[in-house]
């Protein structure tokens, strides 16, 4: 069995929110309220889904906020004991390790059917059966003396043939792999799916005014006196630097990049595959997505890290998301809107 890496939900972790232009300062303490008048601000700051997490929002009550932010994080660890590739007893662990999974819970059946429908909308730019191809990387670079060029590419070809999101079954009774040696990953998918449904239960619960930072964005209503949140995309390859700033409200956004997870130093070989080559995807620094929905934001940026930029635009509005930031191998960045 392979190691458990360090954080292993945190390979977009390039978004921050400026919310010191707001007045609403992100504080060490696991909870904090600052009067504001009729309503408070409030900002609880911990570790989700393996990685620091903040979730702010505004309401004159502090103790319903404390119970609801209970709440949510019961909720994060529910579904992380679903979606987990390295729980032993999470539902895609099981369906890694027998290829099937039966009387699956709605919630693995759902984000799968989801994720097979985006697979479908990107032609497999998108794909959560890569994890064979992670695994062979992951393998080749812990050896000691590992060669820089990556696996033999008859190795990779051998894993290629494994990623097919068209050979996993999603039924109501079972969930299975239709041809041996495939696997799963939902770290492309599930932290926005989880970042939608804690977003979900604060607005359900009366909190508009809300932000909810697990790595990926959902943004609901913006603070008093102001237009939105204002976000702040870092750059991966300079932990620090911060490449833009976004406004949003009503909005999710989500980011990936492939340095953010990289298997050698030189960061030629990374998490971000392109099913059609077995190989990393080196078109872009990094790929932000802005959409209505963090799920879809989070599989999108994934997608569009791989697919050529012209084909962006009818992506994005197929997808029915906003726009697309683009972070090109030399630092310049490029805005495309969904056609």
């Amino acid at each position: 069995m392979s190691r458990r890496p360090k954080n292993m939900w945190s390979r977009r972790r390039v978004v921050h929110i400026a919310a010191a232009a707001f007045g609403v300062p992100f504080l060490g303490r696991p909870f904090e309220a600052i009067s504001g008048g009729r309503v408070n601000a409030l900002t609880w700051t911990g570790i989700a889904l393996g990685a620091p997490a903040k979730i702010t929002l505004y309401h004159p009550e502090c103790g319903m906020a404390r119970r609801v932010l209970g709440v949510c994080l019961d909720e994060i660890t529910r579904l992380e004991s679903i979606f987990s590739l390295y729980r032993d007893r999470s539902e895609l662990a099981v369906l890694n390790r027998d290829g099937v999974v039966r009387n699956p819970s709605l919630d693995l059946r759902l984000l799968l059917e989801e994720s097979q429908s985006l697979s479908h909308l990107t032609g497999g730019a998108f794909d959560v059966t890569v994890q064979p191809l992670w695994q062979i990387y992951a393998d080749h670079f812990r050896r000691v003396g590992a060669l820089a060029d990556g696996p033999a590419k008859a190795s990779i070809e051998t894993m290629r043939r494994r990623v097919d999101y068209r050979q996993l079954d999603v039924g109501a009774l079972t969930i299975g792999f239709l041809r041996p040696g495939m696997a799963a990953t939902l770290n492309g998918i599930a932290q926005g799916a989880i970042t939608d449904r804690v977003a979900d239960i604060l607005k359900n619960e009366g909190f508009d005014q809300t932000l909810v930072n697990l790595g990926e964005i959902a943004a609901l209503a913006p603070p008093p006196a102001s237009p939105g949140w204002r976000v702040g995309i870092g750059d991966p390859a300079r932990p620090g630097t911060t490449l833009a700033h976004v406004t949003i409200s009503d909005r999710a956004m989500a980011t990936s990049a492939g340095a953010a997870t990289r298997f050698d130093v030189a960061g030629r070989h990374h998490h971000l595959f392109d099913p059609a080559t077995g190989r990393s995807a080196l078109r872009h620094r990094s790929v932000s997505v802005i959409s209505r929905s963090a799920m879809t934001s989070d599989a999108l940026s994934t997608a569009l890290a791989v697919l050529p930029l012209e084909t962006a635009p009818q992506v994005l509005h197929q997808a029915g998301a906003d726009k697309a930031l683009f972070v090109s191998p030399a630092g310049s960045i490029k805005w495309i809107r969904g056609a």
